[in-house]
């Protein structure tokens, strides 16, 4: 059959094969890369996920600090300074608490504690 044809059409017929291989190689290349990359999103994510609640346990920490202290109400009432600072870590953690229920909607809201 292969005697009659021009050899134009032996050449098509015989590199068809080998291209045909090679798109269905690229396609399932392109779909392998696509899956990690949605992992590696995936990934971002959870990672962005535990910063923020590092540093929400970080601001819950210093503010368990400062009301573990007896006198801390009225030391931040009589001393501006440490009322500042006090406002200061309270505002932080507020921020911090904020940014990790904007990615984990689960975190339970906290009361709102100020020194009297």
């Amino acid at each position: 059959m292969l005697k009659n044809l021009k050899l134009r059409t032996k050449l098509a017929v015989v590199l068809l094969a080998p291209l045909v291989a090679l798109v269905a190689i690229g396609t399932l290349t392109v779909i392998d890369r696509r899956t990690v990359a949605d992992d590696a999103g995936e990934d971002k994510r959870v990672t962005e996920l535990l910063a923020a609640r590092v540093e929400l346990a970080h601001q819950l920490q210093v503010e368990r600090v400062w009301l573990s202290i007896p006198e801390a109400p009225t030391v931040a009432r009589s001393l501006s300074t440490n009322r500042s600072s006090y406002e200061a870590a309270r505002q932080a953690y507020d921020r911090r608490a904020a940014a990790v229920r904007s990615v984990d909607p689960t975190l339970p809201p906290v009361e709102a504690q100020s020194p009297s």
